[in-house]
């Protein structure tokens, strides 16, 4: 399948950059020529053409689909198409030369998504040496996503095999449908920089094959528009793939914390993973041992570390809480109905069968209710007493000695402790007595509109006005 001219007349190969660089700091690169330095002619035209592609000019890489994955050089003679890399101004990682691939045939003009052909580019390549069972292996490489791709994606994985994959015939430009080893779940958008993939892995086969690309249909790939309405598929330059084997005995898997989960009130989840004592452990707060508990709702995120070989997992908890009525309550009789409720769950049973969060009760007594969840029983009781709460208040008082209103008299108001607060007009208390008893006479007060704050802890209830002094 040819390319559309729009793209491969801009996205040619002559894109120089320095890719697939081997580092000789590091151990052995089990992938031959990781950075397609190793070059068998160089790239003077676009790509467009089958077969016409990566392993007509670089050496151990080729393509297993008929997609026409790419080399890019820096080149500048003239012979040679212009240099397209410069005028994206990007550098290379290290190098020469590098890989580039289409990771979907989706761009931001497409309107029917259920016209998009199944496209997707990928890189192959036959390893130094066949990877041995059980072993724990590190890859990482390195993408640049180019800028002027209408889309940006995720799923840029790297797969490994026993045997090298391909599709049925070479005019085949569809998906491989595989589960990668390594794989970047997050969206790679920078235009400025080159992003690391990278992971371990535990050789389950003697894996002798590696192929990068996105092995995800789109409808489980996603995706994130640029700024540019090119038209452009998401387009990934590939660099420096470098693959070793590690010295650990096991590699946790990456589900290591389980599934997320749901606990009752006053369980916990437990974890002693001690089996992997060569690993860094980083707990939440600052934990950094094998054994961890987690009692309270959440999500928590383990990461265990091997020099660079990282395991990463995350777990939700939720707690069902126990049913909580609240406090024993008195009423005051002419308050009546009131309404009392659950706190915490949502699911419960009344002793009078309601099953709703909240009831409305128009008399005293016991009400108690139940979970409905089956997983975690639990019951809670309420008592509500119905007492007499103060009657009339006054809104006057001649505190002249004369036997007749010369108190704050309230009725009712020592059934039950009442408090008592005196406000003058500016706001400032000028009296209080936690267990008002109609003593309050105006202190001495001058004559004129004073306010109280009636309040009882008891019965939950909070009484405000204003009374008059007259002398």
């Amino acid at each position: 399948m040819v390319k559309s001219f729009s793209w491969y007349t801009f996205l040619i190969i002559i894109i120089g950059l320095n890719c697939f660089g081997m580092n000789p700091a590091k151990g052995q690169n089990l992938v031959p020529n990781g950075g397609f330095e190793n070059i068998i002619k160089k790239p003077c035209d676009l790509l467009t053409t089958i077969g016409d592609n990566v392993s007509v000019f670089s050496s151990n890489w080729y393509t297993p689909t008929g997609g026409t994955s790419d080399i890019w050089v820096d080149i500048n003679t003239s012979n040679c198409a212009v240099d397209l890399l410069k005028r994206y101004n990007i550098k290379p990682h290290s190098g020469q030369f590098c890989g580039g691939i289409i990771t979907s045939a989706n761009n931001n003009e497409i309107i029917n998504t259920n016209a998009i052909p199944v496209y997707r580019e990928y890189l192959q390549v036959k390893l130094a040496q066949k990877l041995q069972t059980d072993k724990v292996y590190y890859l990482e490489f390195y993408a640049h996503f180019i800028y002027n791709s209408s889309l940006a994606s995720n799923n840029l994985g790297a797969l490994f095999t026993k045997d090298s994959i391909k599709s049925e015939s070479p005019l085949d430009f569809g998906l491989l449908k595989y589960e990668p080893q390594i794989n970047i779940s997050e969206i790679i958008s920078d235009t400025k920089n080159w992003v690391k993939v990278s992971g371990c892995f535990q050789a389950s086969e003697n894996y002798e094959f590696l192929t990068i690309g996105n092995f995800f249909p789109d409808s489980k790939t996603a995706f994130s528009p640029t700024i540019y309405l090119t038209g452009l598929e998401p387009y990934y330059l590939i660099d420096d793939v470098y693959l070793e084997e590690y010295d650990l005995n096991q590699l946790p898997p990456n589900d290591i914390l389980g599934k997320d989960t749901t606990l009752c009130f006053g369980q916990t989840l437990n974890y002693d993973l001690s089996q992997y004592q060569q690993f860094d452990f980083y707990w939440p707060n600052n934990n950094h041992t094998p054994k961890y508990t987690i009692d309270r709702a959440g999500e928590y995120e383990l990461n265990l570390a091997f020099n660079k070989c990282v395991v990463k997992d995350t777990i939700r908890v939720e707690i069902i809480n126990e049913i909580d009525l609240g406090v024993d309550l008195n009423v005051c009789e002419d308050n009546f109905p009131i309404i009392i409720q659950s706190k915490n769950l949502e699911s419960i049973s009344w002793s009078n069968g309601e099953t709703a969060k909240a009831i409305t009760v128009s008399s005293a007594g016991t009400y108690s209710a139940q979970a409905l969840d089956k997983q975690c029983y639990s019951e809670d009781s309420i008592t509500i007493k119905s007492v007499t709460c103060p009657g009339l208040i006054p809104n006057v008082i001649t505190p002249n000695n004369d036997g007749i209103n010369d108190n704050f008299i309230i009725d009712n108001i020592r059934l039950i402790p009442w408090q008592l607060r005196i406000y003058n007009r500016w706001g400032k208390m000028v009296y209080q007595n936690k267990h008002y008893d109609n003593s309050w006479n105006g202190n001495n007060l001058s004559s004129g509109l004073y306010y109280y704050e009636l309040s009882s802890q008891e019965i939950s209830k909070h009484l405000k006005g204003w009374v008059n002094i007259i002398r």
